[in-house]
């Protein structure tokens, strides 16, 4: 997927988790969104955000390739506990941005033929939709 793609499918799910949690729809949200949905291309150089962060994403795609500890549901697993604090903090818009950024990302990718090692570490099995 494009940058643009992922991007517009960050903001598109945090458009519907905010509607539907009754949740403010702000601008700030919509930015994180954005971000969030971007970020799991980190372990790629063939990505705008790896190059970005060029120096990580050599690290990471050079010892586990690209699709794998980014992109997995134990990541998406993990994001979700860590911006757990956002709710505590009162903002519950902006977990709900993060959560939907990071998994529209991985859901996008299993649209395309590559799919996304969703089981990874614990299978290579690839999900493709």
């Amino acid at each position: 997927m494009r940058l643009g793609t992922h991007v517009t499918g960050g903001v598109l799910a945090y458009t519907v988790s905010a509607t539907f949690f009754q949740l403010p729809w702000t601008a700030t949200g919509v930015v994180v969104a954005a971000a969030a949905s971007v970020a799991p291309d980190v372990d790629t150089l063939g990505s705008t955000v790896g190059r970005v962060f060029a120096p990580l994403a050599r690290r990471i795609e050079r010892r586990f390739g690209h699709r794998t500890i980014t992109h997995c549901y134990a990541a998406q697993g993990a994001v979700a506990v860590v911006a757990l604090p956002l709710v505590w903090l009162g903002a519950p818009h902006l977990y709900a941005a993060v959560v939907a950024g990071v998994v529209s990302h991985s859901f996008l990718d299993t649209l395309t033929v590559q799919g996304v090692r969703v089981f990874w570490p614990w299978s290579d099995r690839r999900g493709v939709l």
